[in-house]
């Protein structure tokens, strides 16, 4: 990240002043540390104003994600971040695929997982070969 230095500071010394601070010798730190703040006091300026603070947020889209039913899901393995499922294809067949637990929620017996992690499954089932959709719950 570049310091937006004052016309007053010279860059290369501070910068030389703060490779101290890498020193095995906790007093040469110390030093170096006390060096620094002095350097910016005597020329009228901060760290806050010398460094840069983060970019300001920006209020991002909190889009709840789409939940859908799956069709005859069962759940073969549970690990803390996956779930692999056997799901139903639309041609009745059966695939068995890795889910992350945060698309998913099984509520009243059901699974339901976000749309677009569906999408997902689905385009993943077709660099395979295998040119099936995944059976979703109507109702």
């Amino acid at each position: 990240m570049p310091i937006r230095a004052s016309n007053k500071i010279n860059e290369n010394r501070l910068i030389k002043i703060l490779n101290l601070l890498d020193s095995p010798m906790d007093g040469e730190v110390l030093a170096a540390a006390k060096s620094a703040a002095r350097y910016l006091k005597s020329h009228g300026t901060t760290w806050d104003e010398l460094i840069p603070g983060p970019p300001p947020s920006y209020p991002q889209e909190s889009r709840a994600p789409e939940f859908i039913g799956l069709r005859g899901p069962v759940i073969l393995r549970r690990t803390q971040r996956a779930r692999l499922i056997a799901v139903k294809l639309i041609d009745g067949q059966t695939e068995n695929l890795w889910f992350p637990c945060s698309t998913l929620r099984e509520m009243g017996g059901k699974i339901f997982v976000a749309r677009w992690i569906v999408q997902q499954k689905e385009k993943e089932l077709l660099k395979r070969g295998i040119l099936r959709r995944i059976r979703i719950d109507a109702g």
